[in-house]
């Protein structure tokens, strides 16, 4: 099994329809952190989003990555930012692969905002 962990605009897709994005987080009911729309959309959809097998995996050369599913569902993640005046590079997302619970996470990859690096 493989994850994907994004900190980056993250866009779930199905038939041309954006099921859910890392943005529908800051749509909320201003009460309980758990009541916005990437939870409901999550939930609401989660039939539609798991099980599906990985067919391609696309990678442009800004390092944005689309990854498209057996099931229709295609999962997009655009890099967010660029070079950053007041700070370094800003870490976009990471993909490893699940051992299991006492290893989840093998040597994997951390996609920066202009690079990409291998950790072990």
């Amino acid at each position: 099994m493989y994850a994907l962990h994004s900190q980056c605009l993250t866009r779930i897709i199905k038939n041309g329809d954006i099921l859910l994005t890392t943005l529908d987080y800051q749509s909320w009911d201003e009460e309980n952190s758990e009541n916005n729309d990437e939870w409901y959309n999550l939930n609401k959809f989660e039939n539609d989003i798991v099980g599906g097998k990985v067919e391609s995996v696309d990678l442009n050369d800004i390092n944005d990555l689309a990854i498209k599913l057996n099931n229709g569902i295609k999962i997009e993640l655009f890099i967010s930012n660029g070079y950053n005046h007041y700070d370094e590079e800003r870490e976009q997302y990471r993909f490893f692969e699940v051992i299991d619970d006492e290893h989840p996470k093998n040597a994997h990859y951390v996609v920066y905002s202009k690079h990409i690096e291998k950790q072990i």
